[in-house]
C-alpha cells in the first residue's frame, strides 16, 4: 500500500522563511491566520500534539491492535503512550510468588524491530487479577534512548519515517501486539520533531 502524502497547513518553524510587512501596506486576513498557525505549532513544540486513540480492551484474548498514524512534517520517531491493564499472568514455585512482565511489542512499516512497553500493575498483589480500567497504568518509551537505536528495546522511541526531511504529511501504520493478560484501553502517539539548534 502506498503511503498517502498531504500538504501541511501547521508549518516546521525552524524551515519557515522571514515574513517582511512593509509600512503602509493594507492588511491581510492571511496575516492573520499565520501567526495563529504559527503560535500554534510553537506551543505544540513546532508541530502537531499527540494523538490518542482509545481503545475498549481486548477481552483477555491475545490481539495484535493496528493504528494508522498520519506522520507530522520533520518527524521521524514518536513516543508511544499506552494506558493499560494486567500483567504477564500468575508465577508460582516452591518458594516464591509473583506477577509475570506483559509485554507489549509495539512496530511500524519503518521500524519492524520496534519498542517493547512493560505493564506490570500493582506488584506484590499477587492474588487479584488486574483487567479493568480502574486498574489501569500509564506505561511510555523513553525519548532519552539514542535515535539511532535499531534493535529491539524496552522503551525505546519508535521509528515512522525514514528520516526528519519530509515537508508533506504521510500515512504510517502501527502495530501493537497485545499479550492475552494485559488489557489495552488507550494509545498515544507524541511526535519527537527534530532538535532545533
Amino acid at each position: 500500500m502506498g503511503r498517502e502524502l498531504r500538504t501541511t497547513n501547521r508549518p516546521i518553524l525552524d524551515a519557515v522563511g522571514d515574513v517582511t510587512i512593509k509600512n503602509g501596506s493594507p492588511a491581510k486576513i492571511g496575516d492573520v491566520h499565520r501567526l495563529d498557525r504559527n503560535q500554534y505549532a510553537l506551543f505544540y513544540r513546532f508541530g502537531t500534539p499527540p494523538v490518542w486513540f482509545t481503545m475498549g480492551g481486548n477481552g483477555g484474548d491475545a490481539a495484535q491492535v493496528t493504528v494508522e498514524y498520519p506522520v507530522p512534517p520533520g518527524v521521524e520517531f514518536v513516543n508511544i503512550h499506552l494506558l493499560a491493564a494486567g500483567d504477564g499472568g500468575f508465577s508460582n514455585t516452591t518458594n516464591n510468588s509473583w506477577k509475570l512482565e506483559g509485554d507489549v511489542v509495539i512496530t511500524s512499516d519503518t521500524d519492524t524491530n520496534g519498542s517493547l512497553l512493560v505493564v506490570l500493575v500493582k506488584p506484590g498483589h499477587f492474588g487479584k487479577t488486574f483487567t479493568s480500567l480502574q486498574d489501569a497504568v500509564h506505561v511510555y518509551t523513553d525519548g532519552t534512548y539514542s535515535d539511532t537505536e535499531t534493535a529491539l528495546k524496552i522503551n525505546r522511541p519508535l521509528r515512522v519515517a525514514a528520516n526528519e526531511n519530509a515537508t508533506a504529511w504521510a500515512s504510517e501504520t502501527i502495530r501493537i501486539a497485545v499479550p492475552a493478560t494485559v488489557y489495552l484501553y488507550g494509545v498515544g502517539i507524541e511526535p519527537i520533531y527534530r532538535q532545533i539548534d
